[in-house]
């Protein structure tokens, strides 16, 4: 049972039109257009003239919680990433969405932020897509607890999960129940739920294109609020966990230090199965076989270490990559440093 969060509220939002030109301004004219064809150059223009018909079509949207149904389209194209291009796997897909409509996405990602972080519901060891924070900030603090727990003579245990295609997994109604318990109310909530319904897209590549199919799940990519409401909807995964859960995105960590050996297996196998139950219960999948445990030490330890999750036995692993830096047991470098040069 997901409950109420906070007794505070967000229900409506009022556009003006100085903050649509602070926006419009901002634009990165390297962008591509979406389906309409309008650019951020077209947009930059005359901002101060194109603020005032947007701010109507803006307000008029909040109001009656109706996203327009145009800038629902994505047309998908395929980038090759590296490797043979007769592999489909070698793509990734990028999907472009209306650039007018992402302007309105931004003024609602400013408010709906700003009430997070003012209620403090964003949790607190969550790195990925939020403003001064990085991955080296949850790298550096993943490392500095390592270190803390070797000058107790403690054994620290770090399991490293991985999503099976996270973003695309969002179950929308899981999402707004979610949203509503966070204080997200009233014509706003009836705004994102018309913001998720009955979105489409096709794939495009130059003069030829597939037929639209609906997108009945996840968050939209290509959009400014779909990484915000990505972090909403797993904001909870470490409520009933025992360790320390660090969240970078899609990347869950969570770490946990001892010198009690009997007492890391209890915990870390606790929190493997009520991570089983989260996901179960939201939807979501983690890939175990993806999923590593490390246990730092520079003690000797005197007894077998056992996990389980879903049923299927994680090994413990002596070094692991985790936001492109890789960890070695004995928290050295040395690994990392070979990786390095590999590469090169």
């Amino acid at each position: 049972m997901f409950e109420s969060k906070t007794n505070d509220s967000i229900t409506d939002i009022f556009v003006t039109a100085s903050e649509i030109v602070d926006f419009i301004q901002i634009l990165d004219l390297k962008k591509a257009s979406g389906p309409d064809k309008i650019s951020h150059k077209m947009l930059k223009i005359a901002p101060e003239k194109i603020a005032e018909p947007l701010q109507i079509i803006f307000n008029k949207s909040l109001r009656q919680g109706k996203y327009p149904s145009s800038w629902k389209i994505a047309h998908v194209i395929a980038i090759l990433k590296k490797g043979d291009a007769s592999l489909p796997s070698n793509y990734r897909p990028i999907s472009l969405i209306s650039c007018v409509g992402k302007i309105m996405e931004r003024v609602v990602y400013k408010n709906v932020y700003n009430y997070l972080v003012r209620n403090k519901l964003i949790y607190e060891y969550q790195s990925g897509f939020l403003p001064k924070h990085s991955t080296i900030h949850q790298l550096l603090e993943l490392y500095n607890s390592i270190l803390n727990s070797l000058e107790k003579k403690e054994f620290s245990c770090f399991l490293f999960c991985d999503f099976s295609k996270a973003f695309d997994k969002v179950w929308h109604k899981g999402l707004i129940h979610k949203m509503n318990c966070y204080g997200i109310k009233g014509n706003l909530l009836k705004w994102f739920e018309n913001y998720l319904y009955c979105r489409h897209q096709k794939v495009v590549n130059r003069d030829s294109s597939s037929s639209y199919v609906s997108v009945s799940a996840g968050v939209p990519q290509g959009s400014v609020l779909g990484p915000l409401l990505f972090l909403v909807y797993i904001n909870d995964i470490g409520d009933k966990l025992l360790s320390l859960s660090r969240l970078f995105a899609d990347d869950t960590s969570l770490g946990y230090a001892s010198q009690d050996e009997d007492q890391i297996k209890y915990v870390i196998n606790h929190d493997l199965h009520e991570l089983g139950d989260w996901s179960k219960r939201w939807l979501m999948s983690f890939n175990p076989d993806k999923t590593e445990i490390m246990l730092f030490k520079n003690v000797e330890n005197s007894t077998n270490f056992y996990f389980y999750f879903d049923g299927k036995l994680i090994p413990l692993t002596s070094d692991h990559k985790h936001l492109g830096i890789t960890f070695s047991e004995e928290a050295k470098w040395n690994k990392h440093v070979e990786n390095l040069i590999k590469i090169k």
